[in-house]
């Protein structure tokens, strides 16, 4: 960050770049904005900007994609004292935590979920103290930063990231779950299951009058 000169508004300024979860720190960030999206393509080595159909290499085109977002923010300083804005790379994952919210003033913590991989998967928690967000909270367009990233202005903005959304069903108590039904010609697996089911139902152990009954019919 540097002052600005005598006579403009008063305050430090800071080049916006492109900001990049950490593998092992967190991140703090007040959204400025949503993110907008770009699909990329692996072309010699790297990732390239798809600047749309007509304008794609067709080869390349046909080829596997993977979505980027990029949302204006303001990101915490180490020493907690100022917020710099950049503009912030939204992975498919962590959009879709992202997904249907109005982003604009909320504070999030960004994290990449442990692991072995190289790459690692970047989630995010809604920060329980919103009320550190600074104000005022200034929106930016994050298109001209982003092409400075990729080198070119042929890109297509506005994709949308392909990822469905998860679905969310209810969690069924095991009171509320049926035995399941005998199957023919699946001895071992149907025995399996209507045992696990009878340890469910009886907080983990079968009582004496069911286990008699499946060795009756067993006979």
């Amino acid at each position: 960050m540097r002052d600005r000169e005598q006579g403009a508004d008063s305050g430090p300024t800071a080049a916006v770049r492109v900001l990049v979860v950490p593998r092992a720190a967190k991140l703090v960030v007040a959204f400025a904005g949503s993110p907008v999206g770009l699909l990329a393509h692996w072309f010699k080595g790297r990732s390239r900007p798809c600047p749309g159909e007509t304008e794609c290499v067709t080869s390349v085109h046909r080829g596997a994609t993977t979505w980027y977002g990029y949302a204006p923010v303001y990101y915490a300083s180490a020493d907690a004292r100022a917020w710099v804005p950049a503009v912030l790379e939204v992975t498919e994952s962590l959009e879709e935590t992202l997904r249907h919210r109005n982003l604009l003033g909320e504070v999030w913590t960004l994290f990449r979920e442990p692991g072995r991989k190289r790459t690692l998967r970047v989630a995010g928690e809604l920060n329980a103290n919103q009320g550190c967000a600074p104000r005022p909270l200034r929106s930016f367009d994050v298109r001209p930063t982003v092409q400075r990233l990729y080198h070119t202005s042929q890109i297509q903005f506005g994709a949308k990231n392909p990822t469905p959304d998860t679905l969310h069903l209810p969690v069924l108590r095991a009171d509320d779950a049926a035995a399941p039904a005998d199957e023919p010609g699946l001895p071992d697996q149907q025995k399996s299951a209507r045992e696990t089911w009878f340890r469910m139902r009886n907080g983990g152990e079968r009582n004496g009058s069911q286990a008699k009954a499946e060795k009756g019919g067993a006979k």
